[in-house]
C-alpha cells in the first residue's frame, strides 16, 4: 500500500474511534434523554474528539496537506462557532426555563426515579462539557490552522 492510502486508512479509523466514543459517553442518557438534545450532543463529542485529533495531527492529515484546504477550513470553523453557540444558548434557555421532564423521552417523562435523575445530571454536566470543549478545539483548530499557513512561504502556499 502507498503512503497515502495508508494515511486515508488511518484518518477512518480516527473518525471511527470517534464514533465510538460517542456512542460509549451516550450509552448511560440513550433512550432517557430526548432525541434532540441527544443528537446536539452526540455532534458535540463527535466534533470536540475530531477537533483535538486534527488540532495535534494537523501535518498528518491526508486532506489538509494542501494550503487551500488549510484556508478553505478556516469560514467554516469560524461560522459554526457562531451557530454552536447558538445552540448551546437554546440549551442553557431550556435548563434555566424548563423541568427536567423537558429533556427526557415521552416514556421516560412521566417516570421519575432516582436513576433518571442521576441519568438527567449525568447528560447536564458532559453535554455543557462537550459543548464548551467543542467551542474550545473549533478555535484551537482556526488558530492551528492559521499558524500552519503562516509557516510556509508564499511559494509553497500555492502547491
Amino acid at each position: 500500500m502507498t503512503h497515502t492510502a495508508l494515511s486515508w486508512i488511518f484518518e477512518l479509523l480516527w473518525l471511527v474511534m470517534a464514533a465510538i466514543i460517542t456512542a460509549i459517553v451516550l450509552v448511560p442518557v440513550y433512550g432517557i434523554i430526548n432525541n434532540d438534545y441527544l443528537v446536539h450532543n452526540a455532534l458535540f463529542i463527535f466534533l470536540t474528539v475530531t477537533y483535538f485529533r486534527l488540532f495535534i495531527f494537523v501535518k498528518k492529515v491526508p486532506y489538509l496537506t494542501n494550503m487551500w484546504m488549510r484556508g478553505f477550513l478556516i469560514l467554516p470553523l469560524g461560522i459554526s462557532f457562531f451557530l454552536f453557540m447558538l445552540v448551546i444558548q437554546g440549551y442553557l434557555w431550556d435548563m434555566d426555563g424548563a423541568t427536567i421532564s423537558r429533556f427526557l423521552t415521552i416514556e421516560k417523562a412521566h417516570q421519575f426515579s432516582k436513576a433518571i435523575d442521576n441519568a438527567y445530571w449525568y447528560f447536564r454536566k458532559e453535554y455543557i462539557f462537550f459543548a464548551v470543549g467543542c467551542q474550545v478545539m473549533t478555535i484551537l483548530l482556526t488558530l492551528r490552522l492559521v499558524h500552519s499557513m503562516w509557516q510556509f512561504s508564499p511559494k509553497e502556499m500555492n502547491r
